[in-house]
């Protein structure tokens, strides 16, 4: 049994473990509203939650809900969208958070003068912020073969690596199977998601870098990870609870800090 950082931990108090498997086993399921999946954010030099934990210092991915610290991570795609929110004032200026418009652009298209519609990061008539994402549904996987779900979100310059990382799943390797060559699931697929450490006349920032996970010229699929089969039906039941929306994204009211 491991804990949120992956370690193994005992059942302590002198519980039996029939006890503990019996109890286990009789958790109740949680609703809805409850399903959320967490946020996974790059921690800058300016981010909130450097440095309120020795580990957590700018060039980590961080788990928002486990406030688990990784400087690079395996994961595997379950899906991915488009996502606008409505912060209160313009980029770099300290917003806080106003409305999560999901994926409805025309919304907040509503708010702005036509020629704000395809700009770059939108500002509407109030002085609101339009901040433009894609999201990234995905499985991290730990070298055991623990995994978590979480979200993780591409906006600004890093819209293109998120495109980039699309043109990856699209052109992977095709399977060859009894109905011909197939693309397969996002998910059949590993991924590398790493930082690249950025610089200018106005400070420092990191970016995030996916590449194919490649072991001897050939692509790494789940099945191959520890706890393969496992990792792979988790995916098919987010993609699928996704899609009939019984899973929700963390809203940007649950997040600490500042647009």
């Amino acid at each position: 049994m491991s804990d949120n950082t992956g370690n193994e931990v005992a059942i302590v108090g002198g519980l039996s473990e029939f006890d503990f498997i019996k109890a286990s086993k009789e958790n109740k399921g949680f609703t809805q509203n409850e399903s959320i999946i967490p946020f996974t954010r790059i921690m800058q030099p300016g981010s909130p939650q450097v440095g309120t934990m020795p580990w957590i210092t700018p060039g980590v991915f961080m788990n928002l809900a486990t406030s688990k610290v990784n400087k690079e991570l395996t994961v595997v795609l379950v899906n991915h969208m488009w996502n606008y929110t409505e912060w209160s004032a313009p980029a770099g200026q300290g917003g806080q958070f106003v409305k999560d418009w999901g994926e409805y652009d025309k919304g907040w298209k509503e708010l702005c003068d036509k020629d704000q519609h395809d700009a770059y990061q939108p500002v509407t008539k109030e002085g609101h912020s339009i901040l433009k994402a894609r999201h990234f549904y995905i499985l991290t996987i730990d070298e055991i073969g623990d995994f978590e779900r979480t979200i993780f979100p591409f906006y600004a310059t890093s819209l293109a690596v998120a495109k980039s990382w699309s043109a990856m799943v699209q052109y992977a390797p095709k399977v060859k199977t009894s109905e011909g060559l197939l693309t397969p699931a996002h998910f059949y697929y590993t991924y590398i998601m790493s930082l690249e450490e950025q610089k200018n006349n106005k400070g420092r920032w990191f970016r995030p870098k996916v590449t194919a996970n490649i072991v001897d010229n050939k692509y790494v699929s789940v099945m191959e990870m520890p706890n393969g089969k496992a990792i792979w039906d988790a995916a098919v039941k987010m993609r699928d609870g996704l899609q009939a929306g019984e899973f929700r994204a963390s809203s940007p009211e649950d997040e600490e800090g500042t647009f």
